[in-house]
């Protein structure tokens, strides 16, 4: 008895969905409309120029890359300075 009623229950419920199927408010959720959009604002927020030329020469110096490499070679790389987090306020 229990599990016909929940039978009812159910085919209840499902007709009353049937007004809505194949309507795109209802199978095409708002998620779905901007799927990717996201994805391609944080891309765009991260390229400098999107107009840039794709065939501009590269400008570096040789001389400056091999001097690089060399000290990280020998391990004589200067080392960065630490940033000071801290502040000292004179408080009176």
């Amino acid at each position: 008895m229990k599990t016909k009623n929940m039978a009812w229950v159910v085919i209840g419920l499902l007709t009353a969905c049937t007004d809505h199927i194949g309507t795109p408010e209802i199978t095409t959720s708002v998620a779905e409309n901007h799927f990717g959009e996201a994805i391609s604002q944080n891309t765009a927020a991260q390229i400098a120029n999107p107009e840039a030329p794709a065939s501009r020469p590269l400008e570096a110096s040789g001389t400056r890359a091999a001097a690089a490499i060399q000290r990280y070679r020998t391990d004589t790389v200067e080392k960065p300075m630490l940033p000071n987090t801290q502040k000292s306020v004179d408080v009176q």
